[in-house]
């Protein structure tokens, strides 16, 4: 694969609106206008679906005024990086470049990995030492596999935004843990190598939520007479990823999964997108009625939001509960057609959801206060939320349009 440095995408992206060159790289253009309907700037990544214009085998560029903007193609859509002021709007154009053309690679701005140990050995108590770890692409869990054994990186899979990482302990826990970050940038391929200690604040964060027995932050469990189940005991548990430039994310599948009498089968895929702290949790298990998530419980402030109208609402908490002793904020956004109740256990904060036909989805989201953007205060975080939510409600709307 070539790779094209930032000056030569951008000398590509200027000569794309020279005819001769145009019609020599490029098969087809698609013209969209973006427009942001909110009072407030946004930085999102927007997702055009893929059709017969912009399908095919060659790669997609997008330009807008003739600069070159990020882009990453999945199986079944675009995703554009795009900036819009307040109640603005932007004109983009989607180019599909005949086969063999340069291929296009923009900077990482998401990464997820799963790190497994190779070339070492275990001692008699079963702990991994020696080899190195190394990123995979898919991984069934061993059966002999036992908690803290250090087979894993950081005892499983992670993703990551240049705001804020999550790592998922990838065996019965099935908890999902934060890794806070005191400056942007992409740091978890040298987080949990050997000698180094996460739990301690280093040069890019630390470790900042104390898990214990909870889901930790926004993991997937069933509620069932009442009660939190967790996905685990199983009787067979795989991962598998995909890293890219502005989204990455992790499948993660539970067969075998014994509630309230039934054995089902349960998906559950974590994404992330480039400028946000946000991870989107897709979950599907068709017999299961109700499910449920939340946010470990720590003697903070909880906060509750499900009105009667627009598309979405939260739960959250807020306070000095970081492994840093300073306050962090969690929040879970949830679509309000399938909010059943908020819940508490001994453990947890909880939302209870009621399972969609076609999958159910919700996001979560943490901010460090040591973040240079992290909320100073209880009323900071409540405004993060309150543009979390509106965002949410009022996404970038995009037009197709001809020349």
């Amino acid at each position: 694969m070539k790779r094209l440095l930032p000056t030569s995408i951008a000398v590509l992206a200027a000569l794309i609106h020279s005819y001769s060159f145009a019609s020599a790289i490029t098969e087809n253009a698609s013209h969209y206008t973006v427009s942001n309907p909110l009072n407030q700037p946004l930085q999102q990544v927007l997702a055009i679906p893929l059709n017969s214009e912009t399908q095919g085998k060659g790669d997609l560029l997008v330009t807008s005024n003739g600069a070159e903007v990020p882009s990453q193609t999945t199986a079944t859509e675009l995703l554009v990086a795009l900036e819009l002021a307040a109640n603005s709007h932007r004109d983009i154009t989607v180019h599909r470049l005949i086969e063999g053309a340069p291929k296009i690679i923009y900077p990482k701005q998401t990464y997820a990995e799963l790190a497994v140990r190779i070339g070492g050995k275990s001692d008699e108590k079963g702990l991994y030492s020696g080899g190195k770890y190394y990123p995979v692409k898919a991984m069934q869990l061993p059966a002999s596999h036992s908690i803290g054994n250090k087979l894993f990186k950081y005892e499983g899979f992670g993703w990551e935004s240049e705001h804020i990482a999550y790592r998922f302990y990838f065996d019965q826990r099935g908890a999902v843990d934060i890794f806070g970050k005191i400056k942007n940038g992409l740091s978890l391929a040298a987080t949990g190598l050997d000698g180094g200690d996460y739990h301690s604040l280093s040069d890019w964060g630390m470790d900042v939520l104390k898990v214990g027995p909870s889901l930790g932050l926004g993991a997937v469990a069933a509620w069932v007479d009442n009660q939190l189940v967790k996905p685990a005991p199983t009787q067979g548990m795989s991962a598998s990823i995909k890293d890219g430039a502005l989204q990455s994310s992790i499948t993660v599948k539970h067969n075998g999964w014994p509630v309230g009498g039934d054995t089902l089968d349960l998906s559950t895929r974590y994404s992330i997108r480039a400028n946000s702290p946000l991870t989107r949790v897709e979950v599907a298990a068709n017999s299961l009625s109700q499910l449920a998530t939340g946010i470990v419980k720590h003697d903070v402030q909880v906060l509750t939001y499900a009105p009667d109208h627009g598309k979405w609402g939260y739960l959250a908490t807020y306070g000095n509960q970081s492994l840093n002793d300073d306050d962090l904020g969690m929040a879970i956004f949830f679509p309000l057609k399938a909010f059943d109740s908020f819940k508490t256990d001994s453990a947890n904060e909880l939302v209870v959801l009621n399972n969609q036909p076609q999958g159910t989805h919700y996001y979560f989201a943490a901010y460090w206060s040591a973040h240079p953007n992290g909320p100073k205060s209880a009323a900071e975080f409540k405004a993060l939320l309150r543009s979390e939510i509106d965002q949410l409600n009022h996404p970038f709307t995009l037009t197709s349009h001809k020349l």
